[in-house]
């Protein structure tokens, strides 16, 4: 892949969060160090980086599509109240998960999401205090 300074803006904001962004916040803060920069750029590159497999993309149903630079097999937790995604690593054996869906199902398993909901530490927190 062809190295630019539009790709090398966008995975430089996904390499310094952990808040796994939608293409419009990477887009605007790309553009601060790029300011020239389409929306059309952002998606085609973060399109061609899922395809190449150095981004994940996630939906956890809020209509967007989220960026994650961790590409490394794990979950993620989504407030209900915030909207925030975490990081969840589980400590599980993913042949074994594959193994036991696949005693009953005849298709052809190539990988699983496991998304949690619920409430983040700050928003229970806020919660309780009601």
């Amino acid at each position: 892949m062809n190295r630019s300074k539009q790709k090398e803006a966008i995975l430089d904001v996904l390499r310094n969060t952990k808040s796994h962004p939608t293409a419009e916040w990477i887009y605007t803060k790309a553009r601060e160090d790029i300011p020239n920069l389409s929306l059309g750029t952002v998606y085609r590159n973060l399109s061609l980086f899922v395809n190449e497999g150095m981004v994940n993309k996630i939906s956890v149903g809020d209509g967007n599509d989220h960026f994650d630079f961790n590409t490394k097999p794990h979950s993620h937790f989504v407030c209900d109240n915030c909207g925030s995604i975490i990081d969840i690593d589980l400590a599980f054996d993913e042949n074994k998960i594959k193994e036991y869906i696949t005693s009953d199902f005849n298709g052809v398993i190539r990988g699983q999401r496991i998304i949690f909901y619920g409430l983040c530490d700050d928003c229970k927190d806020c919660e309780s205090n009601e």
